[in-house]
């Protein structure tokens, strides 16, 4: 607002408080504010810093909250300045008046309920109230049963300028209607008691969406609706609930600071009473007082100004500099790419169809951490408080900790997998003693070698051999599952479903195990694969709907134990002994590798025993009709790589195949890998 306005504005006489502040309302600062409703929601905002949020109030004379009264009720506060926070006097003493009428009285506002405080309310979500047909409705919504999707909220709330005016004008009513009943009681005057939140929350409810109608065509409007005012909404509602505790005020009648500040207030803004005698004497006081003060002021309006302008200016400097400081220190996720946040955020959803708006807190715990030794150290307690030990490599936990959730690749699990963290044994203190050891080379600044590096970042695979390894790694993984994405979240409870389902087939998997040890592997391999898609996809997408459902869905797998059907075919990198794999010299010269050792050895044939007979070559049929160049725009397999021709064509295959993951037999070919497969071969035998 221009000096201009502030002095006219400064200059007129009310009756009565309310009527100051309704006038505020209808100006164009106020015009300003309800264009742009969620400046109104920062200013209260817990996450901002406390002297931002003082500043925010007393910088502004018509500022007008709501507070906390006695009785889960809404008392009005407005006028607010702070007397403290300069450098002579640093410590804050934010002084309000409390009230409407002409007789508002100044308080002293207490800090910590006002400011310090920080609410996590179950109030119901915003769309539960926004679906409600009354106030009853609401009231009967029950809370929210966890802390995810709560709201954050302090002690103070203001709204918007349109639904203060209302609040304004409804809160005068009732409170004046209560001090003329306890006047004629001669009781206490009651400028203290409070006013229902249910019932301007009833208010509210009717305003905002007459507000709506009247402006959505006026693309100036940057928000409407109940969204605008979410804060509010869930305020009122809190309140109500008793989730926001009284905000303590302090009527001190020996504290000439406070006498100081309510006389002067009066006396620039509120008439004197009707029936005060001396009332044309006061006023004639008042305005020669004004002229002076006029005249006085248009000699120093340009300097003043100007000083004004520097010194807002420079504080405004400060405080941008100070919030973007507290905010690093306070979350370090900024250093993340932004499609790991997005990520996170869609793992975060609990309904598994909106993202969430922030990654959960238990892995915001470990990515804020200042180091890796306390983000590994974080990450072996949220297992402890999951009453699960646990052991992992140091490769694993640092991967996490850069945001690297992906395997290398499509054949090698790594960082977020089944094979990447194991259940520890009763005695094994490995963890504890490496977070030492790490603590200690971060703290001394020890710097490591090349191969120190190397080493520190490979990472273990836990290959299950029994059917309770195979149980315990799955506990492990939607643990994990949990940390990145919540308790609550959508995948983590879709893949602790399915192991809930090996739990209910146990004799089924322990008979395929005893036939083919690989098969529990296979199983985990499957699961983390289809997993690693998912997580890859997140990155991109707006939301967990962007994502197929075929990503997550295990029905082949549940499918293929019922029928007791399962060829286990795991990649290169797991060490095992496929049943139908044999030595065979090398169809082709030349056709050999090295081992560990770094001697040659043969490569291992395999072969597939169970052939869908239509697809192998038939009598007239060449190989060149489906390899070299006629290859290359095969159908791809559930891991997103081309399946193997060799392996359905030629019925022959070697072990370390890139495209290993499609050597299954005939039942476990999807249908419409079935169909797709099928309608390449035809085209490219000829046969369309």
């Amino acid at each position: 607002m221009s000096s201009t306005a502030s002095s006219t504005e400064e200059s007129t006489q009310h009756d009565n408080w309310k009527s100051k502040l309704v006038r505020w309302t209808e100006s164009t600062e106020a015009d300003y504010g309800n264009k742009h409703p969620l400046i109104f929601a920062k200013a209260t905002d817990p996450s901002n810093p406390i002297d931002v949020r003082i500043a925010t109030l007393t910088r502004s004379a018509n500022a007008f909250a709501l507070a906390v009264g006695k009785d889960n009720t809404i008392v009005p506060l407005h006028s607010f300045t702070n007397v403290g926070g300069t450098l002579s006097n640093p410590t804050n003493k934010v002084i309000a008046l409390l009230g409407l009428s002409n007789k508002a009285i100044a308080v002293n506002v207490d800090e910590t309920s006002a400011f310090a405080t920080h609410v996590k309310s179950r109030a119901p979500l915003l769309r539960d109230i926004e679906a409600c047909e009354n106030i009853e409705a609401i009231s009967n919504l029950a809370d929210l049963s966890s802390d995810r999707g709560c709201a954050n909220l302090s002690g103070l709330c203001l709204p918007p300028p349109y639904l203060a005016q209302e609040f304004l004008n409804l809160i005068y009513d009732l409170m004046v209607d209560v001090e003329e009943a306890d006047s004629e009681e001669e009781e206490e005057p009651t400028r203290f008691k409070g006013v229902d939140p249910l019932k301007l929350l009833e208010l509210a409810l009717v305003k905002v969406k007459e507000f709506q109608a009247a402006n959505e065509t006026d693309v100036t409007y940057q928000a409407l609706g109940l969204d605008s005012v979410s804060y509010l909404i869930r305020f009122l509602v809190s309140v109500s609930r008793g989730f926001v505790g009284e905000t303590v005020l302090e009527v001190d009648e020996n504290d000439e600071v406070l006498r100081a500040y309510e006389v002067s207030q009066h006396e620039s803004s509120i008439l004197p009473p009707i029936d005060d005698p001396n009332r044309l004497t006061r006023l004639e006081n008042r305005f020669d007082a004004f002229q002076s003060q006029s005249i006085q002021l248009n000699h120093t309006l340009g300097t003043i100004s100007d000083v004004l302008k520097t010194s807002n200016e420079l504080t405004s400097k400060r405080i941008e500099i100070s919030e973007t400081k507290m905010d690093k220190d306070k979350d370090r996720t900024y250093k993340y790419h932004p499609s790991v946040i997005n990520c996170l955020k869609t793992l975060a959803s609990i309904d598994g169809i909106e993202q969430a708006d922030a990654p959960s807190d238990t892995i915001l715990r470990v990515l804020n951490c200042e180091s890796h030794s306390k983000a590994e150290l974080e990450l072996v307690s949220q297992f402890k408080e999951k009453k699960l030990r646990v052991t992992f490599s140091i490769g694993t936990s640092k991967a996490i900790y850069d945001g690297k959730l992906l395997w290398s690749s499509h054949e090698t699990p790594s960082c977020v997998s089944p094979f990447s963290i194991g259940f520890a044994k009763a005695n094994d203190t490995s963890m504890e003693d490496r977070h030492l050891m790490l603590s200690t080379l971060e703290t001394h600044g020890k710097s490591m070698t090349p191969d120190e590096i190397k080493k520190s970042l490979k990472q273990a695979l836990t290959v299950p051999e029994s059917y309770h390894e195979v149980v315990d790694q799955g506990k492990v993984f939607c643990a994990i599952l949990e940390i990145l994405g919540g308790k609550d979240c959508s995948i983590a409870f879709n893949v602790n479903e399915f192991f809930q389902f090996l739990e209910d087939r146990r004799s089924k998997v322990e008979s395929l195990m005893l036939k083919n040890k690989e098969v529990g592997a296979f199983l985990l391999f499957q699961i983390g694969l289809k997993v690693n898609n998912y997580l890859d996809m997140a990155h991109a997408a707006n939301s967990p709907e962007d994502i197929p459902k075929s990503t997550l869905d295990f029905t082949f797998l549940r499918e293929s134990i019922d029928s007791m059907n399962i060829v286990p075919v795991l990649p290169a990198s797991f060490k095992h002994t496929t049943t139908e794999a044999e030595e065979e010299p090398s169809t082709k010269p030349g056709r050999k590798r090295s081992n560990k050792d770094g001697k040659e050895e043969r490569r291992k044939l395999v072969r597939n025993s169970d052939p869908i007979e239509e697809w192998k070559l038939q009598e007239g049929e060449k190989w060149e009709m489906f390899s070299g160049e006629n290859c290359k725009d095969r159908p791809t397999w559930l891991d997103g790589k081309k399946m193997c021709h060799k392996w359905h064509i030629k019925c022959v295959c070697f072990s370390d195949c890139p495209y290993a993951a499609s050597h299954v037999p005939k039942p476990q070919v999807p249908t419409e890998k079935r169909r797709a497969f099928g309608d390449w071969r035809k085209k490219k035998a000829g046969r369309e």
